[in-house]
């Protein structure tokens, strides 16, 4: 079963002394509901058992219904000093090829059905895989 959201490539755009950022890519899968989603917004997110941080994605699209998409803006996540630091040296200790990623994602949009428009906000539980932005290759 494919997950309604899913990550693409991530990459390590920012490191400064009080913590690390990454952009990771968001594909959507296609969906039969018609909508467009307003804005996305993020909950309990962990990162290879790690708790991260992510800014509400405040881009509207339209919910695809033939292929998926990949959103124009990538997700900024930002993991803490602390937690960077135990997560470099667990990451350095026991590199993997993948990270688990967990957490539940709001869906904020309007949606139609049987002809009407209605705005709803949709929590989807997030439980997917995204490559280890540190392993080389």
């Amino acid at each position: 079963e494919d997950a309604l959201i899913q990550f693409g490539k991530p990459e390590l755009a920012r490191v400064t002394p009080l913590g690390i950022t990454f952009e990771i890519p968001i594909v959507v899968a296609p969906v039969k509901q018609s909508g467009q989603v307003d804005f996305l917004m993020f909950e309990d997110m962990v990162v290879n058992g790690t708790s991260v941080e992510i800014d509400e994605y405040h881009r509207s699209f339209d919910l695809p219904n033939k292929d998926p998409v990949t959103l124009r803006e990538p997700l900024r996540i930002y993991i803490y000093l602390p937690s960077a630091m135990l997560a470099a040296i667990g990451e350095w200790s026991d590199s993997k090829e993948t990270w688990p990623v967990t957490g539940r994602v709001y869906v904020f949009g309007q949606y139609k059905k049987f002809g009407f428009r209605f705005k709803r906000c949709i929590p989807v539980e997030l439980k997917v895989t995204m490559r280890n932005p540190l392993k080389q290759g």
